[in-house]
């Protein structure tokens, strides 16, 4: 289980990456999605590759024209079992509705929902 809680497009490469070999060993995998993490899966900010970066490997990953995070995690999806879930506590700060993710995005749930589906697993936290 991974809790990604930032949204710099360098952190949120790493984890389509860990996702995405995990996925095609075939492990189940569950990405909890928080904080700044959960602005890089609005539908505006994917439609217009608006994600921070925090150095020269973001700059070049937005320049390179390589797939992006959400390619690997859709290619991840149809590969093996992984699931998506968008933080409910920060969804109601930023007034956000399911709606407004991109469709990688499978559900929204609370942190103790979360860990009641991710149970046993370990967790990553990037």
């Amino acid at each position: 289980m991974i809790c990604q809680t930032s949204g710099e497009l360098e952190k949120l490469q790493a984890m389509a990456s860990l996702t995405g070999g995990a996925a095609a060993m075939e492990m189940e995998v569950h990405v909890f999605l928080a904080m700044d993490a959960l602005l890089a899966f609005k539908k505006d900010v994917v439609e217009n590759k608006a994600w921070k970066t925090s150095g020269e490997v973001g700059e070049a990953l937005l320049k390179s024209g390589m797939p992006t995070f959400i390619d690997y995690l859709k290619e991840a999806k149809e590969t093996g079992k992984v699931k998506l879930y968008a933080c409910e506590a920060t969804m109601t700060l930023l007034g956000l509705s399911k709606d407004e993710l991109d469709d990688v995005v499978d559900e929204v749930i609370g942190l103790i929902g979360f860990f009641e589906v991710a149970a046993g697993g370990q967790l990553i936290t990037l």
